[in-house]
């Protein structure tokens, strides 16, 4: 032990004569480390703020106008284009317009108090994050022939996808940790035969299918504001 202790310390001493003999290699083993701290300490921001954005705003209403305004005073999106459905978001996303597409379906306020109605808990994000979340990718839905109760039941087929994506202050999240949630679970899966999508919600309208709007999450925010 005493050895091996020595040999450690003649190796270091050896090592500082040859550093103090080559001011290069002084420089390269204290200055870059410092270099480094100072770029992603202050220099490199990786906040991300100002993306152009568009919007689609189906809904019109306060509520939806409401989410606008948040997402626009969160500084993380300008928006810089509107546009009256999903296909025009997606030609300005092509056309390099913007690099940021907003579509809030004709049904978003409707959806969220259905939820309320039915006595579900929400959440609402207090501040923009960065999320691991799952995405629904609908392949196809089916539209029944015939209408029952007013409706036209559609069928949902897709794969959910795991990502991270930027959730917006505002957002809303309806834990499942809570007395309904085998409710809730019934009301947004997208494969649910008596769920929110099969009676209509979340229309994809005439441009076709789109991402499922609801995400899933593995881990619920530190911070949120929660509503009783």
């Amino acid at each position: 032990m005493i050895r091996s202790l020595g040999r450690i310390i003649a190796v270091v001493r050896k090592e500082a004569v040859q550093l103090r003999r080559d001011r290069l290699t002084f420089g390269m083993v204290f200055g870059i480390p410092v270099m480094q701290l100072l770029l992603f300490g202050y220099a490199i921001n990786q906040d991300v703020r100002h993306l152009r954005a568009g919007v689609a705003d189906l809904a019109g209403t306060e509520r939806s106008r409401t989410f606008t305004q948040d997402a626009q005073a969160s500084q993380v999106i300008d928006l810089v284009a509107t546009a009256t459905s999903a296909g025009g978001l997606e030609d300005m996303l092509r056309r390099g317009e913007i690099v940021v597409g907003i579509l809030i379906p004709a049904d978003f306020e409707e959806a969220i108090e259905r939820l309320e109605a039915h006595g579900l808990r929400m959440a609402r994000l207090d501040r923009d994050s960065e999320l691991e979340v799952e995405t629904f990718r609908v392949d196809s839905t089916r539209v029944a022939e015939r209408e029952y109760q007013g409706h036209r039941l559609r069928e949902t087929w897709g794969a959910w996808e795991a990502g991270t994506e930027l959730i917006l202050a505002g957002d809303v999240i309806v834990p499942v940790g809570q007395p309904l949630g085998r409710l809730l679970v019934l009301l947004l899966e997208p494969r649910s035969d008596d769920g929110l999508a099969a009676w209509n919600f979340f229309e994809a309208g005439p441009d076709g299918p789109l991402d499922y709007p609801v995400r899933r999450l593995g881990k619920l925010p530190d911070t949120f504001d929660a509503e009783s």
